[in-house]
This record gives structure tokens, sequence and C-alpha cells, in this order.
């Protein structure tokens, strides 16, 4: 480790559900002492260069990903993080649908890109395994009071692929969340459910796409 100042970087974990499980995006390192390893998107931050704007065009470069719905996360500085060097790092949770634009872990081996179960995370390179449990925890907090499991979710959806959404990321079924800490998130998607079926139906109803898109976007922001 070289005794001048920390480098800045930004790692991304993005997430979706496929399979009805929750899933990160990893990529394998491609230098350091970790290349070959899998690993989050990430990279160091330039010069002069805003942070969020680091996530997007390091999460771009590794992915080819844009248009992420991105939220910083926590900041990771332990000094032996990195073997190589002092480097801290700034961590963003990202979300999308899945819509088939990687393969998994397990049938693409030899994919440099590819998703993999939080529940079944390989070997990650320094401590993104810290930066995927982070992650998971967050969203599973924001469920209780936002509607973030829209961005996870195609652009028309049922009411049971909105059940799968929330089961996958919080690990229980539907069926456990009658109770306890979860309670108001079964309360909350029954009443958004009812909404968006009705709601939905009428928007479909019009023959202008553009009044759809409106009503569509509308309804995601209640």
């Amino acid at each position: 480790m070289n005794g001048g100042g920390a480098r800045v970087a930004v790692d991304v974990a993005v997430c979706t559900v496929r399979v009805a499980a929750l899933h990160v995006l990893l990529a394998r390192a491609t230098a350091g002492p970790f290349a070959g390893t899998w690993a989050l998107p990430g990279g160091l931050v330039r010069d002069a260069e805003p942070l969020d704007d680091a996530a997007a065009r390091t999460l771009h470069d590794r992915t080819g990903l844009t248009d992420v719905y991105l939220e910083q996360l926590y900041t990771f500085g332990s000094p032996d993080r990195d073997p190589a060097t002092r480097v801290v790092s700034v961590a963003y949770v990202g979300l999308i649908s899945d819509a088939g634009r990687f393969p998994a872990v397990g049938a693409g081996e030899a994919a440099d890109v590819a998703w993999c179960p939080v529940r079944r995370l390989p070997a990650l390179a320094y401590d993104h395994a810290d930066v995927v449990r982070t992650a998971v925890a967050r969203l599973r907090a924001k469920l209780q009071y936002t509607n973030l499991v829209y961005t996870l979710l195609p652009p028309v959806f049922t009411v049971s692929e909105l059940h799968a959404a929330y089961e996958a990321i919080l690990g229980k079924p539907i069926s456990e969340l009658f109770g306890g800490t979860y309670a108001p998130i079964r309360s909350e998607v029954t009443r958004r459910a009812k909404l968006l079926l009705s709601q939905l139906s009428a928007a479909s109803a019009s023959r202008e796409p553009h009044s759809r898109k409106r009503s569509i976007e509308a309804i995601a922001r209640q």
C-alpha cells in the first residue's frame, strides 16, 4: 500500500427480480489484485467528476446500461479493502426490471457481466459482498415507505408480479406478511394492487398512446 492520499472509487449494486428471486449484477474485475474475480461494476472517480456522474459512467462502461435508477448507498473506507492501494469507495444501489439483458452467473460462466442471486453470491472482489448486503438492507427498508418496487417491474404488470417482487426482495411469502414489521407493506400492496387494477384498466381503454402513457405515469406516482 502506498503512502499517498486515498483514491476515490464508485461501486454500483444494480438489483433486479428474476425467476422469483432478488439478483445483483456482477462484472468480472479486469485488473488489479482481483482480476478475473466477480465484482460489482465500478471504477475510480475522475478529477472534477461528480460522484453521481461517475457512478452512471462506470456502470455504462462495464455493462452498457443507461438510464438506471441510482441512489447513493454508503461509503466503504476500510484501510485494507484494496490490498494494492488506499481506496475509499462510494457505493450506489441501482434498480431495473430484468428484461433478459444478461445471463445468470451459473448459466454463463464465460460471461463478463451476469446476474447472480443475492442469496448465492460467489466469492466477490474487495468488500463487495458487504456492499451487496447493505444494498439489500436498504431496499428492504425502503419498501416500507416508498414505491421503489415499481422500478423493478415492467411498464405493465399483474398483481401476481407485484406480489412476487415484494416476496423476492423481502425473502418471505406474501402470506407471512400479515403482522410485525411488514404489516404496513402487505396493506400497501393490497391497496396499490386494487388501485392499479382499476386505473390501468381505464388507461388501457384509451385509444391514444400518449394518453395511456400519461395515465400510467400518474398511477406510478401514487
